[in-house]
């Protein structure tokens, strides 16, 4: 058997990888969520939906645990001992370190296991060097750092029920990838909640993770910005998936009427926002402004739909 190439296997990620901080899981798995959500008939392909949330969830943690290796904070590469990883530093690998082709961080999180909730748990307890589930349960996004008291705030609801998706998740994508029974692995609504709480922990870990980082930074205009980018991506593919099964419901003529009044409504959106982003209204916080009039109107249309529906 021909020996492993941890060098060049990192380098040919390295090379799909558009963009690292895109391609970091977290975009994967909320495309996966918007697509299940649309989701109406039982079929055997929709457990994929699982695999493809396992490895959102697995391609996240290893862009974490890189960036923390290779943020120049000491402690994180104490906290991960590279003797303890499951590979065998040899000349090759460790040329490729000393002549940077390859990073320590990107070394760990390529070797190390994450084939389950709890290899997960244990690595970034190590890792942090902190209750990592605690981390979990206590995370929220930058706006609500400073209301640590809230419990209204927090990402995870239920978070022992997000945790235990995710852990039945991880059997489930065994079962799928490794046995070729055709009957379902689980019904439509276990997909869709599976899918769900993927998505949820990974965002709770993202944003638990940068407040442990950095919890007394106060939240620059930039961070804001993507925030709401986020959240406006969401509520997007949201009035999407409710145009389309409104549509689909209607005559030749009604679907005509209302493709037209959605695309005026749009432009109507983009009217106000432009309005909001203008350089006199609002200086230089004018694209955060224009972001947030866009998802106070999109969160309107979604009421509005949600009573047509």
């Amino acid at each position: 058997m021909s020996k492993r190439n941890i060098r060049a296997e990192i380098q040919d990620i390295k090379a799909r990888t558009t963009c690292v901080d895109m391609d970091n899981g977290i975009a994967k798995l909320l495309s996966l969520c918007v697509q299940v959500k649309q989701l109406e008939k039982e079929s055997e392909q929709h457990g994929y939906f699982i695999v493809a949330s396992i490895a959102g969830v697995e391609a996240y943690f290893r862009w974490q645990i890189q960036d923390l290796i290779d943020s120049g904070n000491p402690k994180y590469v104490n906290n991960l001992r590279l003797d303890k990883l499951p590979v065998k530093i040899d000349h090759d690998l460790a040329l490729a370190l000393s002549g940077k082709q390859i990073t320590v961080g990107e070394l760990v999180a390529h070797t190390v296991s994450l084939s389950s909730f709890e290899a997960i748990s244990s690595t970034m307890r190590d890792l942090l060097d902190v209750d990592f589930v605690k981390l979990l349960k206590d995370a929220r996004e930058p706006e609500f750092w400073n209301e640590s008291d809230d419990a209204a705030t927090v990402i995870l609801k239920s978070p022992e029920n997000v945790i235990s998706c995710v852990k039945e998740a991880f059997r489930l994508r065994h079962i799928i990838c490794h046995e070729a029974h055709l009957r379902l692995v689980g019904d439509l609504a276990d997909i869709k909640e599976i899918c769900s709480s993927c998505y949820s922990l990974v965002l709770a870990s993202y944003y638990g993770i940068a407040f442990y980082r950095a919890s007394d930074a106060p939240l620059s205009l930039e961070e804001s910005c993507r925030i709401a980018c986020e959240k406006f991506s969401s509520l997007k593919s949201e009035v999407e998936s409710f145009e389309k099964m409104i549509s689909g419901g209607l005559s030749c003529l009604g679907k005509s009427a209302f493709d037209s009044m959605q695309n005026a409504w749009r432009a109507y959106v983009e009217l106000e926002a432009g309005f909001f982003s203008s350089v006199q209204y609002n200086g230089n916080r004018g694209e955060y402004e224009a972001m947030l009039t866009r998802l106070k109107l999109y969160s309107r249309r979604i009421e509005e739909f949600q009573k047509w529906s």
